[in-house]
């Protein structure tokens, strides 16, 4: 990725939105499973599938890095983030044959051709130039390696709760923020694709849907933000944004009696073309 955005120099924040998409999403789709689904897809049939070497592109604390290690030990896997917080707890947390090393996207420290499948998992939107990081890892991938990307879509109404709010904290807060959904997302993301660097194997698309009867749901999400304003709001500046935007989620839910809630997310899977 490119610059470290100090919203992960450690987990808790992330682990935060994860944690409320499963208190919102309580019948969601198991998108872990789903990743490994379109690896192993029956149209791959022909590839063998053991002894891979699995890079995981901004792997955060390691939690997608241990799944793949136990859904196949003979699989190599390494898993590379910016931030050295992160690395620090993926290396304490997952087994120790994964290996990690702290690293940018946009230079990764690997030989040509050194992986036979890379998984970038909502990362993307994050890299500073996302073409130069597709570059790279078009470098790293062995030839007929398989990339698969996974991002966020903003289609049927995805993520509108959210955003809207996260715009009012804006105007409460009189900060921008750092844009990501927007910057890469399930539909705009091949217009950084060079089509001579890769061929689109499977396109995936998902939609968890949601209620939030409580305001303490979107609230504690939005608060794991704070790090993705700029200016980056005082303490006392951001509990007072929090106040206002929490009475205005409770005041739609008394009038509602919920909030529907819809979060889009999608797998793209694509080949490496050998040039």
């Amino acid at each position: 990725m490119g610059k470290e955005i100090t919203n992960y120099d450690d987990s808790k924040s992330l682990r935060i939105r994860k944690t409320e998409n499963k208190n919102i999403f309580r019948h969601r789709v198991n998108f872990n499973k789903e990743i490994i689904s379109s690896l192993l897809n029956i149209k791959d049939k022909k590839k063998n599938w053991k002894d891979l070497k699995i890079l995981d592109v901004g792997c955060g604390y390691g939690d997608f890095p241990q799944y793949l290690h136990e859904q196949d030990s003979s699989w190599k896997i390494w898993g590379i983030d910016i931030s050295k917080g992160m690395i620090d707890e993926a290396k304490k947390s997952t087994d120790q044959s994964i290996k990690y090393a702290v690293a940018d996207t946009q230079k990764l420290p690997f030989k040509d051709r050194s992986f036979d499948v890379l998984v970038a998992k909502h990362m993307v939107y994050h890299i500073d130039d996302i073409r130069k990081g597709l570059n790279e890892m078009h470098r790293v991938l062995k030839d007929d390696g398989i990339l698969i990307i996974t991002l966020n879509s903003l289609a049927n109404g995805s993520r509108a709760n959210i955003e809207r709010y996260l715009k009012e904290m804006e105007k409460v807060l009189n900060a921008k923020r750092i844009q990501t959904i927007t910057k890469a997302n399930m539909e705009n993301f091949f217009q950084y694709v060079d089509k001579s660097q890769f061929k689109i194997l499977e396109i995936r698309t998902y939609f968890n849907y949601g209620e939030i009867e409580n305001s303490g749901l979107l609230k504690s999400y939005l608060e794991s933000y704070r790090d993705f304003f700029s200016p980056k709001p005082t303490p006392e500046k951001w509990g007072k944004a929090l106040f206002e935007i929490d009475k205005r989620i409770a005041a739609e839910i008394k009038k509602r009696g919920k909030i529907d809630e819809v979060r889009g997310l999608g797998i793209i899977k694509l080949q490496k073309i050998i040039n």
